[in-house]
């Protein structure tokens, strides 16, 4: 079985005293009813167990901010959410968003975080809050997915969560390597873990809204719909809300968010709806059966066949209008310039140089 595996390889993973051997093989757990079709743990907003709910399905959500929860940085929340987990019918849905916040840029000043050294400070309360939380969420994950549930772990696209956690998710998928070495996928425990990025605006009616991209880690391609990207109408720094704010101050740059940054870690309504549907559509297909160490997402694959023949179109279309397009603008050219008089002419920068170079705030 997959917990047995898990247990023998990454059972000395720890939180509060618990380790992720005793979240799986407590009696507690692993008696309780399976009565619930979606669980949504780490949330305010409540948009995925609201949908859920929406759909006539069961449905709890968990967070220290709700009454009679406790905190999954200790020993009596983490096993109380382990035990909510523990309630989701094989197939069901469990959905994790843990605090983010210092796991991004905007507070490395702080958590001294840094691509040589993700854990950060770990002196620090604050640090060790938050390594606590990402770590109780990815036990959680592996608690879910060793019950045969659909699951997925979000964090901000910016957040380093997932590479603080990256000796641990390399762990996790040599255990599912070797769970679905020659088996198939069964319910919502794929093959290998997917990512999918997310942009907040596209489940947003109101627009301009803010520019916010999620992250979220997936047992296999059924969240696929869900990831949508930015259609905003508009230019590029006009088109959205500012969330950071960045200035040059004595040489460096500094980032800071603005007052609407927390606010929009709240799912929208209409992606909690998204994420209930496309888990849904994947509950009710047959299992794909496992591929091989060479995996990759059929969606991506299929997304970068698309791209060489749409690339030719564009060309096509471009080099049989230039032309037409070229003649004109001589004869217009030539009517409105003086006789023996030199046009005027306006030279712009190349394409290249009006782009915004990229930004690593972990560089």
């Amino acid at each position: 079985m997959f917990a047995t595996i898990v247990k023998g390889r990454m059972g000395n993973m720890e939180v509060a005293g618990v380790t992720l051997h005793e979240l799986l093989d407590s009696s507690a757990i692993a008696n309780q009813t399976r009565d619930l079709d979606c669980v949504e743990v780490f949330t305010v907003a409540n948009s995925v167990k609201n949908a859920a709910l929406e759909k006539n399905f069961s449905a709890e959500s968990y967070d220290y901010l709700q009454d009679g929860n406790a905190s999954v940085t200790t020993r009596a929340g983490l096993l109380q959410a382990g035990s909510l987990v523990a309630r989701i019918r094989d197939g069901g849905l469990c959905t994790l968003a843990p605090e983010c916040k210092t796991f991004t840029f905007a507070c490395s000043s702080v958590t001294q975080r840094t691509k040589g050294n993700f854990g950060g400070k770990e002196d620090s309360a604050v640090v060790q809050n938050g390594n606590s939380i990402a770590l109780a969420a990815l036990m959680l994950f592996i608690l879910a997915l060793a019950r045969g549930v659909f699951a997925c772990l979000e964090n901000p696209a910016g957040s380093c969560l997932f590479s603080f956690l990256k000796p641990w998710l390399e762990k996790l998928e040599a255990c599912m390597d070797l769970f679905f070495s020659g088996r198939q996928a069964s319910s919502g425990i794929g093959p290998r873990l997917i990512y999918y990025c997310v942009d907040r605006c596209t489940f947003v009616l109101q627009k301009p809204t803010f520019q916010k991209k999620y992250k979220f880690m997936c047992s296999g391609t059924w969240f696929q719909p869900v990831a949508k990207v930015c259609t905003c109408p508009g230019r590029k720094k006009k088109k959205h809300l500012e969330l950071m704010v960045r200035k040059k101050k004595g040489g460096k740059v500094q980032v800071n968010g603005t007052d609407q940054l927390k606010g929009s870690g709240l799912y929208p309504a209409e992606l909690g709806a998204a994420i209930v549907l496309a888990w849904m559509h994947s509950k009710t297909a047959p299992a794909p059966t496992a591929p091989g160490p060479d995996f990759e997402d059929p969606w991506a694959e299929k997304a970068a066949d698309t791209q060489p023949k749409k690339r030719a179109r564009q060309q096509e279309k471009s080099s049989s209008s230039r032309p037409k397009k070229r003649a004109k603008q001589q004869e217009k050219s030539s009517c409105s310039r003086p006789a023996g008089a030199a046009g005027k002419q306006t030279l712009k920068k190349p394409a290249a140089q009006l782009q915004e170079p990229d930004f690593d705030p972990w560089g």
